[in-house]
């Protein structure tokens, strides 16, 4: 009898028994509702995606016309020259954004599909193609504005 005592003791410590003298049954504690997602791929870790911010810098050319060379974007892709595309040191490919000369207002649309290494007055790389719209290729550097217009 003392044995059952001390057991029923051991186990209302640790919540698996309830004392004989309740009237209420013992409570059932229910897992909670699940209101999250289920977790799927890797953890977000940092801030949430947001469009980025216009950027106001210069922007320079590369891909000669003509070239017979293959060269390879950092997206696989083939370097198109006459394409309109840019290289960019942090947008996602695909990202399309436009380009707009600061001073003759001449602009165009171009899609992120390369990289180049990020310097403190440039922020875009254009193929001479784009270049071309906004400014001839002899300046070599021109200033703009560059806006996403579309995220991939």
């Amino acid at each position: 009898m003392r044995t059952a005592a001390l057991l029923t003791a051991v186990l209302m410590v640790f919540g698996l028994a309830a004392p004989a003298s309740a009237s209420e049954p013992p409570a059932t504690t229910e897992p909670p509702a699940v209101t999250e997602p289920p977790v799927t791929g890797l953890p977000v870790t940092g801030p949430p995606v947001t469009e980025p911010k216009p950027e106001q810098c210069t922007a320079t050319w590369y891909g000669k016309p003509g070239a017979t060379t293959p060269v390879y974007t950092a997206s696989g892709e083939l370097l198109d020259p006459a394409a309109m595309t840019a290289a960019h040191a942090t947008l996602p490919f695909d990202t399309q954004v436009k380009v707009t000369h600061r001073r003759t207002g001449l602009s165009v649309v171009v899609r992120i599909n390369d990289r180049f290494a990020a310097q403190t007055d440039r922020c875009v790389n254009l193929t001479s193609g784009a270049f071309e719209k906004i400014s001839p290729l002899s300046m070599g550097v021109a200033p703009v504005d560059v806006s996403v217009t579309v995220l991939p």
